[in-house]
């Protein structure tokens, strides 16, 4: 991955400031991303999408992740550090296939996934059609293999 310089990062925000948070997303992934197609980014498992961005934001800004936590309970702040490092090779022990279950079979959501419940009002009717997006019902004889 190339680093990003300075200017390509205000250009970026600039260009994305006014979209949609998914929007935003992808023009940063294809930023993260630039020898991939554009246009095949939306198609792409969340998890993927996710690490290129931690990558690039690793690049920008190094390993170090300050965070913080409200206590649901009293309202207290807890302060910690993550490693932008660590969290990418968890990344990479995961899965970036689809699951099988029986003659069920579930792929990854992406971002493509995500935009066709965004205007969705209700939390229930958006998971339901995000889960009927991401199940796949396999014809006969067909076989469940990993898909990236």
């Amino acid at each position: 991955m190339q680093v990003m310089d300075t200017q390509s990062l205000i250009a970026c925000w600039e260009l994305g400031r006014r979209r949609h948070p998914l929007d935003r997303a992808l023009l940063l992934y294809a930023a993260a991303e630039p020898e991939e197609d554009p246009n095949s980014l939306a198609d792409r498992p969340l998890g993927r999408r996710n690490a290129a961005l931690l990558r690039l934001r690793r690049s920008l800004f190094g390993d170090a992740l300050e965070s913080h936590v409200a206590c649901p309970q009293c309202g207290e702040r807890l302060e910690f550090a993550l490693s932008a490092d660590a969290l990418l090779e968890r990344h990479r022990q995961s899965c970036d296939y689809a699951r099988a279950a029986g003659s069920l079979r579930l792929r990854l959501p992406t971002t493509r996934d995500l935009a066709s419940v965004a205007a969705e009002t209700e939390e229930s009717a958006a998971a339901r059609k995000l889960l009927e997006r991401l199940v796949d019902t396999p014809q006969p004889n067909q076989s469940f293999s990993k898909k990236s």
